[in-house]
């Protein structure tokens, strides 16, 4: 009689669910749950909130949505904030507590089987969760990848006795490890370390104590999660494509006809497979090449933000997308590749400082499962930039494989890239660049218009005109002329013959301000 109970409760749940991959609601489906709404972003889920009542909220990607979740509880948003957060995501350590820290109520692998997450829901709805905090030595006994059992740790979905069962194995198995780095060898142990060991006499060291120790860290390593780029390295990327969200700030704002503010959300790198899941389908995601690397990436639009340009560039306020997600269509693909094209502009200014890449073959693709510019294990650079305007927000994902920047890897050292930085501000001072620009335009043609006399006649008069007709104009014969350079005034002259019986003019000084508005 309590299954039938628990399985009428649990049917009859309503569960909104942030996501941009609009089949999210189908593992929900799976474990008994029929009432699931998904919305794409958090400012469409406090509208739903408005009008509808839900019991649980569900957000997929946790780490792509916890700064929206974060602005909306800081501007009071009760609905939201008192609605129990279950949060999806990798098994990363730093995302589960990203998770923890901004409320969530328990957490759940994007791998998470049906029966599980009937059970997550149910320990949540019954508050079986105990309101306990994170602790710093729980957490240094964590490694880098959690797995699913060590993740329920976190979250204490268990009895205590489990949870405290759990963190005594992984202590004794830290301090095991500590142990076997820090065992004193004996004298026949040291001789066989130096006679199994090759001709490199930097790899061990023989403190006084005895110990053999590595003059390089061990670091673990995650085959399925490959940690392929040092935390310096994402550090100096991150300081290279600032510069960037700067510039597409600019350039968005004046696109879009209103202010527009474009911010790096994170830094991250993932296997390439884990991306391609994280992208709603369809999508506005475009793939190109960077030369003289030879590698492909990809500059991913958020639906959201694709359509807020779109609505605006047909006069609308930026804010209504569609009902439902569908890929674009031509006309708004046209428009979309203004965006794109100015964004692959300011994406090569601003790696200029490092190295001066072209971008070449670029293509839209509104299904992520047809980009396969990378095996699914390859290791990918994942740079996000939160995009925000007034009706709507977004982020627009930046992903470059390693194989594409391994050729510039070695630059992307700190000590290097500051180096590079003070080299190449010394290499030219003000004025040679000045005058490097003055060479640059020195080949470019430019149409030179002279005008001696400016006058006005209506329509009909025109039409009436004859042989032999005069005509009164406004200026007087002995008046300068007005020199155009293309179609812009710019200098007065006086009109003349050159020796060679050409005609010609004497440049007699640059037109003012006012004389500019004047004449234009």
């Amino acid at each position: 009689m309590a299954k039938k109970d628990t399985e009428q409760k649990s049917t009859g749940l309503r569960i909104l669910a942030i996501s941009r991959n609009a089949n999210f609601s189908l593992r929900f489906n799976q474990a008994g749950y029929e009432f699931v709404e998904v919305v794409n972003d958090c400012r469409r889920a406090v509208e739903r909130l408005e009008d509808q009542t839900y019991d649980i909220l569900a957000v997929q990607n946790v780490r792509e949505f916890i700064g929206q979740i974060e602005k909306l509880r800081e501007r009071d948003q009760k609905k939201i904030r008192l609605l129990p957060f279950l949060a999806f995501g990798g098994r990363q350590k730093g995302i589960v507590m990203d998770a923890i820290q901004n409320g969530a109520a328990d957490f759940a692998t994007n791998r998470v089987v049906p029966g599980h997450l009937r059970r997550k829901i149910e320990h949540i709805l019954n508050n079986d969760i105990p309101k306990r905090e994170l602790s710093d030595a729980l957490v240094g006994v964590l490694p880098k990848v959690l797995q699913d059992d060590q993740i329920e740790i976190l979250f204490w979905p268990d009895s205590p006795e489990e949870v405290e069962k759990l963190t005594q194995d992984l202590t004794v198995a830290q301090e095991n490890e500590q142990k076997k780095k820090s065992k004193k060898m004996s004298e026949k142990e040291i001789e066989s370390v130096f006679a199994s060991a090759d001709n490199d006499k930097g790899k061990l060291i023989i403190n006084k104590k005895g110990l053999v120790e590595n003059d390089k860290p061990i670091i673990s390593y995650d085959y399925k999660h490959p940690q392929r780029v040092s935390k310096a390295q994402q550090r100096t990327l991150e300081n290279l494509h600032a510069s960037l969200a700067r510039a597409l700030a600019s350039a968005y704002s004046t696109m879009h006809r209103s202010v527009v503010d474009c911010d790096i959300a994170f830094v991250d790198q993932t296997t390439y497979a884990e991306f391609i899941m994280s992208l709603s389908n369809p999508s506005c995601s475009y793939t190109f090449t960077i030369e003289p690397l030879s590698g492909p990436a990809i500059f991913d639009f958020s639906l959201p933000v694709a359509y807020s340009f779109i609505d605006r560039q047909f006069g609308g306020t930026g804010g209504n997308p569609p009902q439902e997600a569908r890929p674009l269509t031509s006309l708004e693909r046209t428009v979309m590749s203004k965006v794109i094209t100015r964004t692959l502009h300011e994406f090569e200014m601003a790696w200029a400082p490092l190295l001066k890449i072209r971008v070449s073959d670029t293509e839209l693709e509104t299904n992520p499962e047809f980009m396969q510019i990378a095996a699914p294990s390859d290791t990918v650079v994942l740079i996000a930039f939160e995009v925000n305007s007034q009706h709507a927000s977004g982020l627009v994902n930046l992903c470059l494989p390693y194989f594409t920047l391994e050729p510039v890897m070695g630059y992307l050292n700190p000590q290097t890239w500051a180096s590079r930085e003070r080299s190449g501000s010394q290499r030219m001072t003000h004025s040679q660049i000045k005058q490097k620009r003055f060479d640059q335009l020195k080949g470019i043609p430019a149409e030179v218009t002279a005008t001696w006399g400016r006058g006005s006649l209506s329509p009909e008069a025109l039409a009436q005109l004859q042989e032999g007709d005069t005509l009164v104009l406004n200026t007087r014969a002995d008046d300068p002329s007005i020199v155009f350079v293309e179609d812009r005034p710019m200098f007065l002259a006086k009109p003349g013959q050159s020796e060679k019986n050409n005609h010609a003019i004497e440049i007699i000084r640059a037109l003012s301000d006012e004389e500019l508005r004047q004449y234009m």
